[in-house]
């Protein structure tokens, strides 16, 4: 994998492979199966259902898996509406989820 690439993706690629105790094979491998999680789906179900607690669980997950991959443009938006559902509030999800799903579609699309 690229590294530049990667960063241009808003992975923070020195960081995640410190996660990784610079295994690279081992990050490269998380990274690529990142698309096979399925908390992201999960999230967007709970979300059309108004179920406030089954999303933020969702979300709470992808916000930790974004984060142990160093995937720092997810993971700061994620952290926004994790917040926003850790209260049951969905009312601003209009708003925080768009953020969010650009910057899922482009990881998931740049990771192909």
């Amino acid at each position: 994998m690229n590294r530049e690439y990667l960063i241009t993706l808003g992975i923070d690629y020195d960081d995640g492979l410190n996660r990784f105790v610079g295994n690279k094979d081992m990050y490269e491998k998380f990274l690529l199966s990142f698309k096979d999680d399925p908390s992201y789906a999960q999230m967007l179900t709970a979300i059309e259902a108004k179920d406030a607690k089954a999303a933020f669980n969702a979300a709470h997950s992808l916000k930790g898996l974004s984060g142990n991959l160093s995937m720092k443009k997810l993971y700061e938006r994620v952290c926004v509406l994790v917040e926003e559902l850790r209260e049951g509030d969905l009312s601003h999800v209009d708003e925080s989820l768009p953020p969010v799903t650009a910057a899922y579609q482009e990881l998931v699309d740049g990771l192909k």
